[in-house]
C-alpha cells in the first residue's frame, strides 16, 4: 500500500510540474518580447537625448561615433540650437515596430538635416553598444525588429 501512494505522490508531482512548465513555455516569449520593446524604445530615448546634448554644446569632438552630428555643429557656428527630445514612441507595423522620435530645436538649423543626423547617430550608437544587429533593412535586438524615425519640430 505504501508503494502505491508513493507511485501516486510522484505521478501527482510530475503532473504539477508538467502544468507549470506549459505555462512558463506559453507566457515567457511574450514577457520577453514586451521586455525588448520597452529595452528599445529606453536606448532610442538615451541616445536621442545623448546626440541633443552633444549638439547643444557646440563642441564638434572628432572620433567616428559623433561623425554624423559634427556637420550640424559646424553648420551651427558651433553654437546650440536648443534640441530636446519631446517624445519617443512605437507604432506598429507588419512583422516590425516603429520608433519615432520627436525633437524639438530653435535656430537657422535646416529640420531634415538635423532628422537624418540625430537617426544615423541614434542607429550607430544602437549597433556599438547595445546588441542591435542590421537584418532586412531593419535593426533587430531580440526577437523585436525595427525602424527608428525622427522627426525636427520648430520651436
Amino acid at each position: 500500500m505504501l508503494s502505491l501512494s508513493r507511485a501516486q505522490t510522484a505521478i501527482e508531482v510530475l503532473f504539477i510540474t508538467g502544468i507549470i512548465l506549459l505555462g512558463t513555455a506559453v507566457i515567457a516569449p511574450y514577457y520577453l518580447g514586451n521586455n525588448d520593446r520597452a529595452f528599445i524604445l529606453m536606448q532610442v530615448k538615451g541616445a536621442a537625448s545623448t546626440a541633443c546634448s552633444y549638439i547643444n554644446t557646440g563642441v564638434a569632438e572628432e572620433g567616428p561615433e559623433y561623425a554624423p552630428l559634427n556637420p550640424l555643429i559646424k553648420a551651427l557656428n558651433y553654437t546650440s540650437p536648443g534640441c530636446i527630445v519631446k517624445g519617443v514612441g512605437e507604432e506598429e507595423a507588419s512583422g516590425w515596430m516603429n520608433v519615432r522620435v520627436v525633437l524639438e530645436y530653435r535656430g537657422p538649423l535646416d529640420g531634415s538635416s538635423l532628422e537624418k543626423a540625430v537617426a544615423a547617430f541614434i542607429v550607430g550608437e544602437l549597433k556599438s553598444k547595445n546588441g542591435v544587429i542590421s537584418e532586412n533593412g531593419l535593426l533587430k535586438y531580440g526577437r523585436v525588429s525595427f525602424n527608428v524615425t525622427v522627426e525636427a519640430v520648430r520651436g
